[in-house]
């Protein structure tokens, strides 16, 4: 596999599931992992180490505390470290995930709706379902978050700036980590170059991610900030130690650099909403999950617009309702079984053609309609005859 995804997608980095390496470990191990709590813990805890020399002296601590320097796994183990351990790859982005959690938890998803040895026709119409259904969680989760108001913990300027940036998921995240920054107190070793150190002064003896010193530097002409743990570059979220500058800097916003977009409410902005384009790359259109979506991207478009000034509040209140009458009044209902030929057309039986005569005149302006016959008007224009 390694030498196919280096031919196949030379760009990428291949790394291994950090939870089917502690299996193996667990399997290869026998006593010394199952019955040794405390090796179990040192071992488990290498996996949060984030710099490289710390890990290599940690490592060969272990192997030789606990007399294993003859164990095969665990000598194969290090020769792959690259593979698997965090010091190594701290600097790709990877939504903070290290196992293969993602596929895990969709395939787990997809048999909540589909039984092992479902008909093909069934498999088809429960995985629409289940895309329906994600859809709907997303929505009303978006609209939670717009009109939740987010608990403040700490208090300072800064938490309530990303309490209106990021999502609720992201900032339940975001908070943590600005909770433990109280941890840390912060040296501005040279401010004018942007050089600054996260010292941490909890209980003696207690380490961060394997030390008490990170390091946090500015980097210039940049609303950019770096620390050694990495975590920005891993994960997309600032740490606990880039937290403690912002906040010893008495800091109101998070700085543009560190926001990644997909963590925020405005991660959907952007979205093509030509119809043509998005259907394109979402999928048929005909496809009720590419239709909800597109019509949702439109949505939220109209909304941002509409909310500018009052007058195009209320012209859009106007359109909508008249756009609501019109689609029910469209409403065509079919037989309950019709067979599909495939003629020459190539009609599916949920389409029903209409005559040419009743589409409306382009030159017609709709903004005439008076709001007290807008239903009976709005159907006659828009609508095509109601089938049976």
């Amino acid at each position: 596999m390694r030498v196919a995804l280096e031919k196949e997608f030379p760009d990428s980095r291949h790394r291994w599931c950090k939870w089917h390496v502690l299996k193996k470990a667990k399997e290869s191990l026998g006593p010394v992992y199952s019955k040794d709590n405390t090796f179990k813990s040192h071992l488990h805890h290498l996996d949060k180490i984030v710099g490289v020399d710390e890990f290599e002296t940690r490592w060969f601590e272990l192997i030789k505390t606990y007399g294993l320097e003859d164990n095969l796994f665990l000598q194969r183990v290090y020769d792959n470290r690259e593979m698997w351990a965090k010091p190594y790859f701290t600097e790709t982005f990877c939504a903070g995930m290290t196992s293969t959690q993602r596929s895990e938890s969709a395939n787990h998803l997809l048999k909540m709706y589909i039984a092992c040895g479902s008909p093909m026709h069934h498999f088809v119409s429960q995985y629409n379902k289940l895309i329906a259904d994600r859809i709907a969680d997303e929505a009303r989760e978006s609209h939670a978050a717009e009109q939740t108001l987010r608990h403040l913990t700490v208090g300072v300027p800064l938490e309530r700036h990303a309490a209106k940036v990021y999502t609720r998921a992201m900032y339940a995240r975001f908070d943590k980590e600005l909770y433990r920054s109280g941890s840390f107190t912060c040296h501005r070793d040279d401010e004018e170059r942007g050089l600054f150190s996260a010292v941490l002064v909890s209980r003696p003896g207690y380490t961060d991610l394997g030390t008490t010193v990170f390091s946090v530097t500015r980097l210039p002409g940049a609303d950019m900030y770096r620390c050694d743990c990495k975590q920005f570059e891993h994960s997309g979220m600032p740490c606990r130690h880039i937290i403690c500058v912002l906040v010893s800097l008495a800091a109101t916003h998070l700085p543009e650099g560190l926001i990644l977009k997909r963590w925020t409410r405005a991660a959907r902005e952007g979205l093509p909403v030509d119809s043509q384009s998005y259907v394109q790359a979402n999928g048929d259109a005909t496809d009720k999950a590419a239709m909800h979506c597109f019509i949702y991207a439109s949505a939220m478009e109209l909304v941002s617009i509409a909310t500018s000034s009052r007058p195009a509040f209320e012209l859009a209140v106007d359109y909508v309702n008249r756009a609501k009458l019109a689609v029910s009044a469209m409403t065509v209902v079919l037989p309950a079984k019709t067979p599909y030929v495939g003629d020459v057309t190539r009609q599916p039986p949920s389409v029903v053609p209409i005559e040419e005569e009743e589409v409306p005149d382009a030159d017609f302006d709709y903004g005439e309609l008076p709001l007290e016959e807008e239903a009976q008007d709005a159907a006659a224009v828009f609508a095509p005859p109601r089938v049976r």
